[in-house]
């Protein structure tokens, strides 16, 4: 079965095992792009917690992924990146798991996800930029369990994957990440 009727079906379940974000559209905005996320970081990133502080952050983190559903201007550096796993020789991206980096206020978090197919992304897992600054390995932590969450929903099935930023993104997109 494809990713695609696979992703829509964990979306279609009660309660749903996928939750599909859709930012506040106003005027002629659409969902140009889609964005899938799990119920735990769908959860986490939709309800109101007691901290101004926290809730401020989460309502930015909405808007930068709404940059991306919406189909405006993203790059591969700042906006986005592709994850390098330092634990090959030579390092590599062949897993194709990815971090959207906004970079709003504090603490600031790490979204790792990967394509389910060109313009839609899978949102996995999340942590905070000062874990992730303790060590590379917290890193590879988020590449594993990025793919564990890929293979609970799909398996044995591929992710995305390309060879330029335009196989991933189609429009509006700029690469300027000269690892790949």
């Amino acid at each position: 079965m494809s990713t695609i009727i696979t992703l829509v079906a964990h979306e279609g379940t009660n309660p749903p095992r996928l939750r599909r974000f859709v930012p506040r559209l106003l005027g002629h905005e659409k969902e140009r792009r889609k964005m899938t996320l799990t119920p735990e970081l769908y959860d986490w990133l939709m309800a109101p917690v007691a901290s101004e502080q926290l809730n401020r952050v989460k309502a930015q983190i909405r808007t930068h992924l709404g940059q991306f559903v919406k189909g405006l201007r993203v790059d591969d550096c700042r906006f986005m990146k592709r994850v390098e796993d330092r634990r090959r020789r030579p390092s590599d991206f062949s897993h194709e798991v990815w971090s959207i980096s906004p970079r709003f206020g504090s603490p600031q978090h790490r979204l790792f996800g990967t394509f389910v197919t060109q313009d839609w992304f899978l949102l996995c897992t999340k942590q905070s930029r000062d874990r992730l600054d303790e060590h590379d390995n917290r890193w590879h932590t988020e590449i594993d369990m990025t793919l564990r969450v890929w293979k609970h929903f799909f398996g044995t099935c591929r992710q995305h994957s390309g060879t330029q930023l335009r196989d991933y993104i189609a429009l509006n997109a700029d690469h300027c990440d000269d690892r790949w």
